[in-house]
């Protein structure tokens, strides 16, 4: 069962990703939308407070919970519980509606032409072998995404999918621009300046200015998480968060629902589309896809299809840092959220996919064996929300 939950920043939030900060004159860019481990931790350090969980002790793995239902929850940091983030995308009130938004899928264009006025149009995949088909590639897959226009123009960029929308899009069909709502309605980026402090006087430290940026949520504009593993009842109750950098308030509200979670039905031929980011031991291949001659199949548990196209974005680096270990944790590549993938052949149920994903991953790093076994970083990317996919229908003509 999912509980969903609705987070409204209370300030502006920082949100930082990877790049690297802290010298003289360096600019922090803020990470929009941020990692859903964000949210993962915020949430699970709020029901260890509430425990009365010991933090400290429980960074070393010596925590003693008063409660089983929580050590069940939380686990430790190395072995972390039931707790799991299965959705984290935006939302915002209109007319006393919460309205979801989704990122948008890869395979979806916007268009803006001279009159301002929005296009939309969704690639289609050419099938065929590669050198063999109307169009020449030397792809690994057989198909080619094909976005077919008149006249070359710009790709729109910063708009996101309404809930209404996603429907649309994973029935087979192209969401109208009426679906689209761009970032700016939803957020705005709000510069710092700071200095930094010297160590040893504790004032203000010659030369180390620096800017920072922030995120400021227009109102009424947060974000929808949806957890897994976690009774409803240890979550009622826990009304603000610390969120991002400096712990910054947000605002909880409990949700009687959430994102559709009805699983479609389809034929021979279909999509899977990236949630939240995936981070797959096959680099962008997804997990339990395999190499099989000249082809990639998917063949696991009573489903098999094939890997006929794929549209994925340039992929992004995540890190963290380890707490029982006190390092970092490895920098691995990551999927964005929106990516495509276009399945067909299809033998067995694809909707059973998205609930495989973590089997399979485990599955696939304990036969790469080394390093990349299944170890405790997999298992907390797992908790933190990582890897949560969606299944539509292939588009249509």
């Amino acid at each position: 069962m999912t509980t969903w939950l609705f987070i409204r920043p209370l300030d502006v939030l920082y949100l930082r990703g990877n790049s690297s900060f802290g010298g003289p004159g360096e600019h922090a860019e803020a990470l929009m939308p941020p990692w859903p481990s964000v949210f993962s931790g915020a949430l699970r350090s709020a029901l260890l407070a509430r425990a009365g969980v010991d933090l400290g002790r429980f960074t070393d793995e010596k925590a003693e919970h008063v409660h089983r239902q929580y050590e069940e929850v939380l686990g430790t940091p190395s072995e972390p519980g039931s707790f799991r983030l299965a959705a984290v995308t935006l939302a915002r009130r209109r007319n006393g509606e919460l309205e979801l938004l989704l990122p948008l899928p890869a395979d979806l264009v916007v268009n803006q032409n001279k009159e301002s006025k929005l296009q939309t149009q969704r690639m289609l995949p050419m099938l065929g072998e590669p050198h063999q088909s109307a169009l020449s590639h030397s792809g690994l897959l057989p198909g080619l995404p094909v976005l077919a226009q008149e006249k070359q123009s710009k790709p729109s960029g910063g708009w996101w999918l309404t809930e209404e929308g996603w429907e649309v899009y994973r029935s087979g069909d192209t969401p109208q621009p009426a679906h689209l709502v761009h970032q700016s309605e939803l957020w705005d980026t709000d510069f710092r300046l700071g200095i930094a402090r010297s160590r040893d006087t504790f004032t203000a430290a010659e030369g180390r200015i620096y800017t920072t940026q922030a995120v400021a949520m227009c109102p009424d504009a947060g974000f929808v998480v949806g957890v897994e593993g976690c009774p409803q009842e240890l979550l009622r109750g826990i009304d603000l968060l610390r969120l991002g950098g400096d712990g910054r308030g947000a605002r909880v509200e409990l949700l009687k629902e959430g994102l559709t979670q009805d699983t479609p039905a389809l034929n021979q031929k279909f999509v899977v589309y990236c949630l939240t980011p995936g981070l797959f031991p096959g680099g962008w291949l997804p997990p339990g896809v395999e190499q099989d001659g000249s082809e990639y199949w998917l063949k696991r548990d009573g489903l098999q299809a094939r890997l006929a196209c794929a549209v994925v974005p340039k992929p992004f680096v995540v890190s963290g840092w380890d707490l029982p270990a006190h390092r970092p944790k490895p920098a691995q590549r990551a999927v964005p959220a929106g990516a495509v993938y276009y399945f067909d052949a299809v033998t067995g149920d694809p909707n059973r996919y998205p609930q495989l994903l973590w089997k399979l991953v485990q599955k696939q790093l304990v036969e790469a064996g080394g390093s990349p076994a299944w170890d405790t970083v997999w298992k907390q990317r797992k908790a933190e929300g990582f890897n949560n996919l969606l299944v539509g229908a292939w588009p249509t003509l």
